[in-house]
């Protein structure tokens, strides 16, 4: 079973585009002002792509929360064959998913608490 590894984000827009269809990247209009600069669009999914720093590669854990949003699975992105008998592959996969939804919903209870104990969050009486 191959392992997922870190890709540059130019590689990943061109992947996105050639083998799954996806459109972009786009730009969202300036009076949205919307915290991701670019995104890619296909049959309404809407997916944020993360900015350009340094040149860096997109690593591993943001790699698996974005092919999770764009519903792409770890075997498809890897180009391994889909033979249906693989069951250690599927359980991989969910697995895969599992830890991104939990890492996404550890990050939403986190920010939650850190608005909540922000100065002048609360509500006067």
């Amino acid at each position: 079973m191959a392992r997922l590894g870190p890709v540059k984000r130019s590689d990943f827009i061109k992947r996105l585009r050639k083998e799954w269809g996806f459109e972009g990247p786009l730009q969202p209009p300036e009076r949205t002002g919307a915290k991701h600069p670019e995104f890619m669009r296909k049959d309404g999914l809407t997916l944020s792509l993360p900015n350009a720093h340094k040149k860096k590669d997109i690593g591993v854990e943001l790699l698996k929360r974005l092919l999770s949003q764009a519903n792409i699975s770890r075997k498809e992105w890897l180009g391994e064959e889909e033979d249906g008998g693989d069951h250690d592959d599927d359980q991989a996969d969910l697995i895969d998913r599992n830890i991104v939804d939990l890492n996404e919903e550890q990050h939403r209870v986190e920010r939650d608490a850190h608005d909540e104990s922000a100065p002048g969050s609360r509500r006067r009486r």
